[in-house]
């Protein structure tokens, strides 16, 4: 009998719930449903708002122009072409960010994969792509481009664990 090797790539995903899917021209908010293919969300945040922890949401290509899409536990996977620009004006009392967790208490323990792109480009100039305020969140963000306009891309306290692979 052959020996059998096994390589593991360090960015796979064990998927232990659902998957909840998103497109920007065949989703809806309203008919969106865990687990369907077939019914996809329009939008992260809503999709988000449906998901709890251990499940993955996977984003399809497309522009989305979203803000505070963390929930912890949830995972995300964007494909090529999935692209986040935020240029809106947040409507929030703490530091926007597009993947932000900022209230002290909150531990943010998720992970985003793929290909996707993530931009701030929000109105008033200050906000992130990424922030943290709980100091034993762990993050990590897999991403094809990363970048912001008038701000900082990141922002965390101590203790933050983060972890930014660029896959581009």
């Amino acid at each position: 009998m052959a020996d059998t090797t096994v390589n593991v790539n360090s960015t796979l995903v064990l998927r232990a719930g659902k998957t909840l899917y998103v497109d920007s021209v065949h989703g809806s908010d309203s008919t969106g449903t865990r687990e369907r293919i077939n019914r996809p969300y329009l939008t992260i945040t809503a999709a988000k708002n449906a998901a709890i922890s251990g499940d993955t949401i996977e984003v399809r290509p497309g522009t989305y122009n979203e803000y505070n899409l963390v929930k912890n536990g949830i995972n995300y996977y964007f494909h090529p072409g999935a692209r986040v620009v935020y240029t809106g004006t947040p409507n929030v009392s703490f530091l926007p960010a597009i993947f932000g967790a900022a209230e002290a208490d909150t531990v943010a323990t998720f992970g985003v994969y793929g290909h996707g792109d993530f931009v701030w480009d929000g109105v008033g100039g200050a906000g992130y792509v990424a922030y943290w305020q709980a100091s034993n969140s762990v993050v990590r963000i897999h991403a094809n481009n990363i970048e912001s306009t008038g701000s900082d891309l990141f922002g965390c306290d101590t203790g933050t664990g983060v972890d930014i692979i660029m896959t581009a």
